[in-house]
């Protein structure tokens, strides 16, 4: 997956040597966090690569920003993102 912010490549994973299997897996998403919008709860955990139960972990403690609205789901902003990363 790339991140982009402001032209600027963030963070890039190299594809690992993995046995080959016949089940496909869903690619990430191309995010550039570069525009504004927002981000609901897939695409955050995509962009810290992290799962739903670490981020509610993380979020309950403050070591991520909690979502700036619920419409119904949760969603985080790309300023307010962009600016926790960069931090």
């Amino acid at each position: 997956m790339t991140i982009t912010i402001n032209g600027e490549l963030i963070r890039s994973a190299a594809p690992a040597n993995k046995k080959k299997s016949w089940h496909t897996k869903p690619q990430d998403p191309q995010i550039s966090l570069s525009k504004p919008g927002h981000l609901n709860v897939e695409e955050v955990m995509s962009v810290l690569d992290i799962p739903l139960i670490v981020l509610c972990a993380r979020v309950a403690y403050g070591l991520v920003p909690k979502p700036d609205g619920y419409d119904p789901c949760p969603y985080w902003r790309i300023e307010t993102i962009r600016k926790f990363l960069l931090r």
